[in-house]
């Protein structure tokens, strides 16, 4: 399963600049599934090389990252916490 990855325009300080969210890519995996989409797009945390599955240029990101799930139309937001 394609799951489209979609990332909001931001300045150096990761501070919110822009109200288009811009599309970024995909990440494959056999079932939906948010958290461990944005796992993979923190790659850079944890592997050395990008996963065969990760399709975008994310290495690392926060809150913001928005995923889709193409079984449900809906679009899943990483919020802040803590």
């Amino acid at each position: 399963m394609k799951i489209k990855i979609y990332y909001p325009e931001t300045d150096r300080y990761k501070r919110i600049i822009s109200p288009i969210i811009k599309p970024h890519g995909y990440v494959e995996l056999k079932e939906f599934d948010a958290e461990k989409c944005w796992d993979l797009c923190n790659w850079d945390c944890w592997a050395e090389r990008k996963p065969d599955n990760v399709h975008t240029d994310i290495e690392r990101c926060n809150h913001g990252l928005i995923v889709y799930n193409p079984e449900t139309k809906e679009y899943w937001l990483a919020l802040s916490h803590g």
